[in-house]
Order: C-alpha cells, then structure tokens, then sequence
C-alpha cells in the first residue's frame, strides 16, 4: 500500500474513533461533555478535508446538517417515520434530516 493509502486509512480510522467519543459524550449529556462532542467532530471534518476523504455512511446520517453535532436518539435528536423515510430532528438547532430507508 502506498504511503498516501496509508495516511488515508489512518484518518479515516481516526475519524471514526472521534465519531465514536463524541457520541459517548453526547449520551452523558452535561453540556460541558456536547461541547467537548463538538470540538471532535470540528477535528474529524478538519481532517476529512485535509485528506479530502468523505464519511462514512453510518458516521454521515448522524452528523446534524445545521450545527454538526451528533445526534444519538433520546438524548438531543428525534426519529420518526414519514411516509417510507426516516426523519432525524436536532434538538438543538431543531433542522431536521430525512434519510431515504426501507421501512418495513
């Protein structure tokens, strides 16, 4: 692999990592621990576009459009079911983000 693939791979692995602690803190929910989410995912989209990488798909659908903090259903997000789509509405800055799912 080359050392450019390699460095990809890293960030990539990074990114998920910091998607994974912010998430955490975002289910702790003291505001200082949805702070310190957001400051890791300003990392993790510093670093997708420093290596011009995009997220992954599991990361991406829960990244909220308008403030870019995590969502995590319960804590700062709703979820619900519109004809055939998933609807994730931010708590926080209240934009909504509809995902196109098979319902069954």
């Amino acid at each position: 692999m080359s050392a450019k693939g390699l460095e990809k791979e890293m960030a990539l692995s990074r990114i998920e990592r910091l998607y994974e602690l912010a998430s955490r803190r975002v289910a702790s929910g003291t505001e200082k621990d949805k702070a310190l989410a957001r400051r890791y995912m300003r990392i993790a989209k510093e670093l997708s576009e420093h290596y011009r990488i995009t997220f992954p798909r599991r990361v991406k659908d829960h990244i909220c459009i308008g403030c870019k903090s995590v969502l995590v259903p319960g804590r700062n997000c709703t979820v619900r079911i519109s004809s055939g789509r998933v609807v994730y509405r931010c708590g926080e800055c209240g934009a909504s983000m509809k995902l196109q799912r098979r319902v069954t």
